[in-house]
């Protein structure tokens, strides 16, 4: 059931909550962390490693409100969760963007709502 939860559909399409993500790459064989380095009203990074890495390496990724307000997340039906809740909104959608980059292979491609919407 826990599972199933993790998941909800929007026109047909299935989309998987960021703190499933988040969750389900954090308890895979495959990262060695995933840690929030910044979270602000205007921006969140996020920085990882994959367990196998050359030492040394990790991925970062920053996200910004700019960013969201420059490819419409912040317009449309889901405005209002943008404008309650925009530090929860940028934070999340930077998360889903770096475990979609770096753990493919575990989420298996699916976008997160929060990135959607």
């Amino acid at each position: 059931m826990q599972s199933l939860m993790s998941f909800c559909s929007i026109k047909d399409k299935p989309f998987m909550w960021a703190h499933a993500m988040r969750a389900l790459v954090l308890s895979s064989s495959v990262c060695e962390y995933l840690v929030n380095t910044e979270c602000s009203e205007g921006a969140s990074t996020w920085t990882t490693r994959r367990k196998g890495w050359p030492e040394g390496m990790t991925c970062m990724y920053r996200f910004t409100i700019e960013e969201a307000v420059k490819g419409g997340l912040t317009t449309g039906a889901n405005r209002d969760n943008w404008n309650k809740n925009q530090r929860s909104m940028v934070d999340k959608t930077c998360s889903s963007r770096i475990i979609r980059q770096v753990y493919a292979d575990v989420i298996g491609g699916v976008y997160s709502l929060e990135e959607m919407e």
